[in-house]
């Protein structure tokens, strides 16, 4: 699964981002942003939203040893118990939450 940005079809841009960055750092953002040929927004909305997709995708993310997959298949194919531990990950509280399609 890949989390990705569609943009809204009609959507404007009407909400805004404050920041403070060093007189360097803002120099070097807009030398960047001029060599893709885009406006400051353009160029640090794109990075964001991208950081966004790549932080989300690694939020969903659960990677397992072999061996661990192995034995987690295995006891979801035995009977039916608790296993408190995952009942406290599944109720865990997200870092965030996405919006419900059709939102």
């Amino acid at each position: 699964m890949t989390a990705s940005y569609r943009a809204v079809p009609g959507e404007h841009r009407t909400k805004r981002f404050d920041l403070r960055v060093t007189p360097s750092e803002a120099a070097f953002i807009r030398q960047a942003a001029a060599s893709r040929r885009q406006s400051v927004t353009e160029f640090l909305t794109n990075g964001a939203i991208e950081a966004a997709a790549q932080a989300i995708e690694e939020d969903r993310r659960i990677v397992l040893m072999n061996e661990v997959f192995d034995r987690l298949v295995e006891e979801a194919e035995g009977p039916d118990e608790v296993v408190p531990a995952l009942v406290n990950l599944i109720r865990r509280p997200r870092r965030f939450k996405l919006p419900e399609e059709g939102s």
